[in-house]
């Protein structure tokens, strides 16, 4: 992904998931719905509207599934070519 696509996913989690900046951006692919409280349905469909949104994207409802992880989600916009 091209930097300036990687800070708007940065400020999206930042946001989405409050992280206040705590995770710097070379961290973030370590972070998963797993090792963080505030992730949980809600917050996945947030995830999800808000990078559709940023990105100007429609992402499959098949790949909800795959919103897992930061680098999973990293991954699966690197298929739109942003």
């Amino acid at each position: 992904m091209k930097e300036d696509n990687l800070e708007k996913l940065h400020e999206i989690f930042n946001m989405i998931l409050e992280l206040d900046g705590s995770i710097p951006l070379d961290q973030l692919d370590q972070l998963d719905q797993a090792n963080h409280e505030k992730w949980n349905s809600l917050t996945q469909v947030l995830l999800i509207t808000a990078i559709e949104s940023e990105f100007h994207i429609s992402i499959e409802v098949s790949e909800y599934e795959n919103f897992i992880s930061y680098s999973a989600i990293k991954s699966l916009l690197e298929g739109f070519q942003l």
